[in-house]
Formats: C-alpha cells, structure tokens, sequence
C-alpha cells in the first residue's frame, strides 16, 4: 500500500509539474499573441499611412500629367505658329526678290 501511495504521489507530483509547465506556456503563448496583434495593428497603421500618401503621389502624378499635356500642346501651338511665320517670312523674301527683278529690268528699259 506504500508503494501504491508513493506512485499515486509520483503521478500527482507529475501533474502538478506538467499543469505549471502548461500555465507557462499558455502565459507565453498570451504574451507573443499580445505582442503579433500590437505588430499587426502598428502594420495597419502604417499600411493605411502609404495608402494615404500613394492616393497623394496619385494625384500629383495626374497633375503633373494634365500640365505636362498642356505644355506639350502649348508647344505644338507655338511650333506651328513658328512655322506658319517662317513660310510667311520666307515668301515675303522670295516675293521682295521677285520684286526687286521686276524693278531692276523697268530701270533697265
């Protein structure tokens, strides 16, 4: 009966050992599930941060697009007017040439 005792003491000793080891456990498992939700809501935050500043560069980026549209039409217009002018000018000459050789052959009659 001693010896039934010392076992039932040896299992209930083993039990008690294994139900501390399994509280500390649990109180780690608590402490690093505790510590992933903080990390996952610091994350959120910082994905709610770049989702705020990509909105922004978006529309910048748009911005800068519709100027830079602009600009580029701007610069045709001006380009074609440049050209516009030129024809212009270079047929004036060519009308001053013609013009000056009429002259030069009625002074020579």
């Amino acid at each position: 009966m001693a010896q039934r005792l010392k076992e039932q003491c040896e299992v209930a000793t083993d039990m008690s050992r294994c139900m501390n080891d399994l509280e500390v456990k649990y109180n780690v498992a608590l402490q690093e599930i505790s510590e992933k939700t903080t990390s996952l809501e610091v994350s959120e935050l910082e994905k709610e941060g770049m989702q705020r500043e990509v909105a922004r560069l978006e529309k910048e980026l748009a911005e800068a697009s519709r100027s830079l549209e602009a600009m580029q039409k701007k610069g045709a217009e001006q380009w074609a007017e440049k050209k516009k002018l030129e024809t212009e000018r270079d047929q004036a000459l060519v009308d001053a040439e013609a013009a000056n050789k009429r002259a030069s052959a009625a002074e020579v009659k």
